[in-house]
């Protein structure tokens, strides 16, 4: 082109971010003489949408470096890293700018800030943030109502649903994942069913595989696996959702249930013949009810398979380097 504007070096940064081609990106953005916001902004979602997230952390700071004030882009795709990292002190250092105006406040910028703090344990400045807003959608309700279930508030998630409804917002699957999660960690059985009910007919939501691992779950913690089995094996959209067994197997881990637990086993060995996980399960299953023999016989098909129990990790900040790295537990 002979002729080349701001419009078109985002169009051609945003181009190459959607299809994953970070390097042409880059290589974009280093041939902008004059970068302003929007090109700063496109690089920095760029980088977050395809998880170079350190990169879009230090992309913001140098932008700020260099006096360039943020755009929303920019802004969302730096809160997006640090949620992704769980980078609770780069959380708080990016809430601090949005509160000194370093750009407006809109409502993807709120909803942002809100699964930020949701993800780095920071509930109550979520609901700061809520609070805050002069208007809220139905991605707003569902983080705060998932955020507030998440951390063991259930009773505050399920009068915030009814708030949502009494606005005239109508929930969608992802609001239903966190109502059926409060409902689990207060017990609430047949509330839940209530819930599912309203989804399906009045709001004609067509359950999802994870509504059925969170009703399954549900049901697996107060003990009602019978029922959980049912829901299960008569619905055809969990009959073959490893979520929904998987959580069945757990359930009958903590219950000492054979009989169901095998028949999960088994469903799930032919979803996901990989999982050593449940192969684990299985064989706890049958230790916990002195059948040493069928643990055995477990633990050999898992060594036949050559597979292993999986290390768990999990996501630290680290200060030093402002990244991320992996702990072994």
């Amino acid at each position: 082109m002979p002729v080349r504007n701001s419009i078109t070096w985002i169009a051609m940064i945003a181009g190459y971010g959607k299809v994953g081609n970070v390097l042409g990106a880059e290589k974009v953005f280093d041939e902008i003489v004059v970068k302003d916001k929007t090109c700063w902004g496109a690089m920095i979602a760029c980088y977050s949408h395809n998880g170079y997230l350190n990169e879009a952390i230090e992309m913001y700071k140098k932008m700020r470096e260099l006096g360039v004030k943020a755009n929303e882009v920019a802004m969302v795709g730096v809160i997006s890293a640090c949620t992704q990292l769980g980078d609770v002190e780069m959380a708080h250092s990016i809430a601090r700018h949005v509160e000194e105006g370093s750009c407006v406040r809109t409502l993807i910028l709120s909803n942002a800030l809100i699964h930020m703090y949701a993800k780095c344990a920071s509930i109550d400045q979520a609901l700061l943030e809520f609070h805050k807003m002069r208007e809220q959608d139905v991605i707003t309700y569902g983080a705060v109502i998932t955020a507030l279930a998440d951390h063991g508030r259930p009773q505050e998630a399920l009068e915030l649903f009814s708030k949502m409804q009494k606005e005239g917002i109508n929930p969608n699957k992802v609001t239903f994942v966190g109502v059926f999660n409060a409902c689990s960690y207060a017990g609430l059985v047949e509330q839940a069913y209530k819930y599912f009910k309203l989804m399906t007919t009045t709001f004609r939501i067509k359950p999802s595989t994870e509504h059925f691992a969170c009703m399954v779950d549900l049901l697996g913690r107060a003990g009602q696996l019978n029922e959980a089995y049912r829901l299960v094996s008569e619905n055809e959209g969990a009959t073959r959702d490893a979520g929904a067994w998987g959580a069945l197997l757990g359930a009958c881990a903590v219950h000492g249930n054979v009989e169901l637990g095998e028949l999960s086993a088994l469903h799930l060995f032919e979803i996901e013949p990989e999982n050593s996980g449940n192969y684990v399960l299985l064989a706890n299953i049958y230790a916990s009810v002195h059948r040493w023999d069928d643990a055995a016989r477990v633990r050999t098909m898992l060594s036949e398979r050559r597979m292993s129990k999986t290390v768990g990790y999990s996501w630290i900040s680290n200060e030093e380097e402002n990244g991320a790295r992996i702990v072994k537990k």
